[in-house]
């Protein structure tokens, strides 16, 4: 049976993400970034996701798609 630490995957695909999105200088609210790219994650755990780099570059993508919108 395959177990893995949840709440260590949670931080090292959060900080994956955070490090791409922060040295493409897309996070302009580092508060409210924090939370989205963090409830994006929480998200994709709850789905099955299990791999962190799967994990990380769904979020960027979600994150970035959403920003997309918004700046549109």
């Amino acid at each position: 049976m395959l177990t893995f630490d949840v709440e260590n995957l949670a931080e090292e695909s959060f900080m994956i993400a955070w490090d791409y999105l922060e040295r493409m200088g897309m996070i302009d609210d580092p508060d409210t970034a924090m939370v989205e790219l963090g409830n994006i994650i929480m998200d994709l755990l709850r789905r099955g996701e299990s791999h962190k780099i799967r994990i990380a570059n769904i979020a960027i993508d979600i994150y970035l798609e959403r920003h997309d919108a918004v700046a549109a």
